[in-house]
């Protein structure tokens, strides 16, 4: 199970997971199951798209990677820019009238948490040219080993486990 945290929690994932490789002799890319969530499910794709744990760390921090690791981010996209924002801020959405009326109605099954994280702005940097970029490892198809992106639906606030 890999979390959320953003470039930093993708720099954390990598110095654990290839301290958890040295130490043990573990390879991640082998898990039965790789769950992930924000940078945990960038983390996940490159690990089921066979990078390994060793030359993720080496990737987020500047480093030479392996020759495997080398051939293997050599079919990655260009990357995003992750600094350049688009558009100005906006304003917080409401939540779907759907999601509105079940909280009226069942507040006790509707989480206060998720009702109030569907209603953040949208974020002011455009994730499609990193989504694109990872696209190129993969093709069309979603990998072949279980790679689990859990996220929350915007229109409901319901928990949804992609590839699952």
């Amino acid at each position: 199970m890999l979390g959320a945290g953003g470039l930093t929690g993708q720099a954390f994932h990598g110095g654990v997971l290839r301290a958890l490789a040295a130490e043990t002799g573990w390879d991640p890319r082998s898990a039965a199951h790789i769950v992930g969530t924000s940078a945990g499910s960038s983390v996940g794709a490159y690990l089921r798209a066979g990078l390994s744990a060793a030359d993720y760390a080496a990737m987020k921090s500047g480093l030479p990677l392996s020759a495997e690791g080398e051939a293997l981010s050599s079919r990655h996209g260009v990357a995003g820019d992750w600094w350049t924002k688009e558009g100005g801020w906006s304003w917080p959405q409401l939540p779907d009238r759907r999601l509105l009326s079940r909280f009226v109605r069942e507040p006790h099954r509707v989480r206060p948490e998720a009702v109030l994280a569907v209603m953040v702005p949208a974020g002011r940097i455009d994730t499609e040219t990193w989504t694109g970029a990872m696209r190129d490892l993969f093709g069309p198809t979603w990998s072949p080993d279980p790679f689990w992106i859990c996220a929350v639906r915007v229109d409901d606030a319901r928990r949804v486990v992609f590839g699952r």
